[in-house]
């Protein structure tokens, strides 16, 4: 049964090592150092595009024949006709905002077109707050048991790892050895 308490002690101290030895550091100038946290934060930062008129200008002539109207029509078509029309187009794009395109119209053409978005990009920043890393240290020294039997000594190791410590080590007393495992973690 002794022997049962024993390798599972065993086993359960070098799985709580490995995952300990299984942590990958980041090293900053030489240093190595533990990730503590990682934050990212999402920064919308307005983009607003005004891009100049293209003037269209085009030298074909084209002829068209008029109807025959009486002045009073003839002079609304003909208004209609000379005027100039802005009209204002708006596309959506996908989540980042909108895009306009501004025409104006005379004489059944384009004249003047004109560009301008008013677009939100995302930033993504991620924050990693470190802490240096301990260095790992092995101790040796003595230890002192008192129990009911009496008091008994014996040698004994403790290793420090990611403020945690690890300890073994065992005392004679009455002609049978006593064997101590142990780990203390930071609070």
């Amino acid at each position: 049964m002794r022997d049962v308490i024993f390798i599972i002690t065993i086993l359960a101290l070098s799985f709580l090592l490995y995952r300990e030895y299984s942590k990958e550091p980041i090293v900053i100038e030489g240093e190595p150092y533990e990730v503590l946290k990682v934050v990212r934060d999402t920064e919308y930062i307005p983009y607003k595009v005004v891009l100049p008129k293209d003037t269209l200008i085009k030298d074909t002539t084209i002829y068209v024949d008029v109807p025959y109207l009486d002045s009073l029509m003839m002079d609304s078509v003909l208004r209609e006709y000379y005027a100039k029309v802005k009209y204002v187009d708006t596309f959506e794009v996908s989540k980042f905002g909108y895009l306009y395109i501004t025409d104006t119209i005379s004489q059944n053409s384009i004249v003047n077109r004109g560009y301008e978005a008013d677009l939100i990009f995302p930033v993504y920043r991620d924050t990693i707050y470190l802490s240096q890393k301990l260095r790992n240290g092995l101790y040796f020294g003595s230890r002192m048991d008192l129990t009911e039997r009496g008091i008994f000594l014996g040698p004994s190791v403790m290793y420090l790892k990611n403020n945690k410590i690890f300890s073994g080590g065992f005392s004679l007393g009455g002609g049978k050895p006593f064997y101590s495992v142990g780990m203390n973690i930071k609070l």
